[in-house]
């Protein structure tokens, strides 16, 4: 009888062996629905997350109340993204007010408004995603405006370039937001429309006589889906950029709010998770 009972629980043991075997084997042919949450993305993966979100951008796009179809088709000839991810770069373009007041020392300590200015913009481009574009253009009454840095995924030294402005003339503030809204236009028809396009214009004073941003704002937000960012340092709110609904104006009295209002504007950049739509796979 002892004997039988023996054999029996090694019977039982085998059959326990055996079963683990063939449970094992069998999951290994399963397929791998769910893989680890740490693998990372596959470049279909991530090649199908763009294209989805590009279609869902392009369908937001369409729903926006634009009174013309921007950007405009491209020249033959231009340059036009094929590649899904760069069609979904988001754009940061900077105008820089040069004129001559951002040489005073006022809401800067011992430093000049455009040193702060320059070390607040070093520190905003270091802080933009790589996978996103930065451009940076200054204005005055003296060159109207002019481009420092095109739009590109490039990080020049933004501090050192922004530090050999000198500071002159007057403020021609609808000029200059003409001016950007051209180089963004021309980068929107690289990308197509898809993207993400935020203008910041950081300024110190107030709009030369014929040139208050009126002119210009209710075309290039009736037009096109470009984002406009005002930081006011060491103004007083009442600028012609203060347009609560229409435009975000952030006010900087010192270097700590300045810098603050450039990283509101990542702060409100829309997050692209691939994670968001692999589930959909």
């Amino acid at each position: 009888m002892a004997r039988k009972k023996k054999s029996s629980i090694v019977q039982a043991i085998v059959l326990i062996i055996a079963g683990y075997f063939i449970y094992s084997w069998y999951q290994d042919l399963k397929p791998n629905i769910n893989p680890p949450a740490n693998q990372p993305p596959t470049a279909q993966t991530v090649q199908t997350a763009a294209i989805k979100a590009a279609v869902s951008r392009a369908e937001a796009y369409a729903s926006q109340p634009v009174k013309n179809n921007w950007p405009p088709v491209a020249r033959q000839g231009s340059k036009v993204y094929t590649d899904a991810a760069k069609l979904l770069t988001t754009n940061y373009y900077v105008m820089l007010d040069a004129s001559g007041s951002m040489a005073d020392q006022k809401c800067s300590g011992n430093a000049t408004k455009m040193q702060v200015a320059a070390q607040a913009l070093g520190k905003f481009a270091q802080s933009v995603p790589t996978d996103a574009n930065f451009g940076l253009a200054i204005f005055n009454g003296a060159v109207t405006s002019k481009e420092l840095i095109p739009l590109g995924s490039h990080r020049l030294n933004v501090a050192q370039v922004a530090a050999s402005i000198v500071p002159t003339a007057t403020t021609p503030l609808a000029s200059a937001m003409e001016f950007s809204y051209k180089k963004i236009t021309e980068q929107a028809q690289r990308q197509l429309g898809y993207g993400d396009y935020y203008l910041v214009m950081l300024t110190d004073g107030i709009a030369d006589k014929g040139q208050e941003a009126d002119r210009i704002v209710p075309k290039i937000l009736s037009e096109s889906p470009i984002q406009i960012y005002t930081i006011g340092f060491c103004i007083s709110e009442n600028h012609s950029l203060n347009q609560p609904g229409r435009t975000v104006y952030r006010s900087a009295n010192d270097p700590q709010s300045l810098q603050q209002g450039l990283q509101d504007v990542l702060a409100e950049s829309p997050d692209f998770n691939v994670a968001d739509f692999s589930a959909e796979q």
